[in-house]
Formats: structure tokens, sequence, C-alpha cells
């Protein structure tokens, strides 16, 4: 018996709401998945949909879970926005979300804290800034700035933060992409404001320091995200469990330093 013939005769699963041939593509696609897991190795293609600023925590995860799991491929779609992460899981695009994990979640989803998010400033060597152990956000307002757009989770977040310390920021140049932004400050005409992460995945440019961000001086964490509704992704579980064993923080604070980072 075929995998295809034996999903459909599975009997009906609290949480669907629909009959088999109802529900949507994703959602079959989950039960299939299911009911192949159930009966031999896991195997199959794992979709992870992740925030531009976690991509180093993303890399911490597959790993351990390729090693795990050697039949399964994964497909990591990096740039999507928090909001587009959520309503794909909720339309079974993905089986995963790596986001920041703000109050309010919907209890229609599950998570996993995997590290807390900190920010450096990046600045030319020869700004005053750059010869401090500390910046303060007030400070870094009165810089030439390139940004993430304010479209993007990880800028409204910095912008709290901003108006926390009483300032608004008027960025020169900003940009949807962590590749782009990273272009701008290599040119040393641009100072960005980055999660401390980045340092040793992507390193500081040449000629910038970073230095550590204060007043305020708040984290904000960042999550595994998986739908709650049942039955959910085998794929999902798997990587859920992968999160719960694997201690990210850790791993993302001994990665060694990238050229630049220092």
């Amino acid at each position: 018996m075929n995998v295809e013939r034996h999903a459909e005769t599975v009997p009906e699963r609290p949480g669907w709401g629909l009959s088999s041939h109802r529900r949507p593509p994703g959602a079959r696609h989950a039960l299939r998945s299911e009911v192949g897991a159930l009966r031999t190795e896991l195997s199959g293609r794992m979709r992870i949909g992740s925030v531009p600023t976690s991509s180093g925590a993303v890399a911490q995860l597959t790993g351990p879970f390729c090693a795990a799991h050697p039949l399964v491929t994964v497909e990591v779609m990096a740039d999507l926005r928090s909001e587009e992460i959520l309503r794909q899981l909720q339309n079974f695009e993905i089986d995963a979300g790596i986001t920041y994990l703000r109050k309010g979640l919907s209890d229609a989803f599950q998570s996993v804290p995997l590290y807390e998010e900190r920010y450096v400033l990046l600045t030319d060597a020869a700004d005053s800034l750059a010869h401090r152990t500390t910046a303060t956000w007030a400070e870094a307002s009165r810089l030439p700035l390139c940004l993430l757009t304010e479209a993007m989770q990880g800028r409204r977040v910095r912008d709290e933060l901003f108006a926390e310390a009483g300032v608004r920021p008027s960025p020169r140049v900003e940009t949807d992409s962590v590749a782009a932004l990273f272009a701008h400050d290599r040119t040393g005409r641009w100072a960005g404001i980055v999660p401390h992460t980045w340092l040793h995945v992507f390193g500081g440019p040449h000629g910038m320091r970073a230095v550590p961000m204060t007043e305020p001086a708040r984290t904000v964490q960042v999550g595994l995200v998986t739908t709650a509704r049942e039955p959910g992704s085998v794929m999902a579980r798997a990587l859920t469990e992968v999160a719960r064993r694997t201690d990210v923080a850790a791993a993302l604070e001994h990665l060694p330093a990238a050229p630049g980072s220092q």
C-alpha cells in the first residue's frame, strides 16, 4: 500500500476540522509526511522560514538535525518577515519558523526560546564612539545610519529602543537585505546597528569597530515557532526536539570570531 492511499484511510484527527478530500494541500502534505514517518525512518524535505537577523541560529539547528535525520533535506528561507512566517505556518507552507518571540503570540503557535538578541553599533574606526566600551542609542541616532526598513520586525525592535532612549533615528539608507546593509556599512560612510550574532557569521566591515549598545541595554528573545494545530508537521516535532537539546545561545557565543569582528 503506498503512502498516498494509506493517508486517505487514516481516521479523522482532532483539530483538522475538514474531511480528507477538503483539506488544503499543505495539510494533506503534513498528514502524508506523518504517515510516512510512522512507517519508516524520517525522510523528505523540511522547510524552515527565518527572519533575516536569525541566520546564525538556523545554522546551529540544521547541523544537529541533519545528523540525527540523514534522509531529510532542509530548505531555509531566510528573508521572511515575522508576519509572513506565522502566515506560512498556518497555511502549512513551512514546517517551522525562527523569529522574535514577542508578547501576544497566539495560542495557535508553540515556541522554544533559542537566544537573546543584543545589539552593537558598527561605526568607522576613526569615529570617537569607536574607542568607547559602549555607545548609547541616543548617540547612535546622530550618526549617518544605514538600517533595515520599517516594515521589518528587526527594525521595529530597534525603533522601540530608540524611542525608549527618547530619540527617533533618521537613517540615510534603508534596506530589507542583510547583505545590502553590510555592503553599505563596509564603505565606511554609514554606521549600522546589528545583532551581536552577525559578527560571528559575517564579521565586522574592514576599518570599522563594533561597540555594544547601552541605555537601554535591552535584549530581545528569538525562538523556534511551530503551529500548535494537530496533527502537526512531523518535521516540526523533530526539529523542536533538536532545539530543546541544543544550547543555541552558547553555540553562538562560542563561534570563532570572524575577521574584523573585534
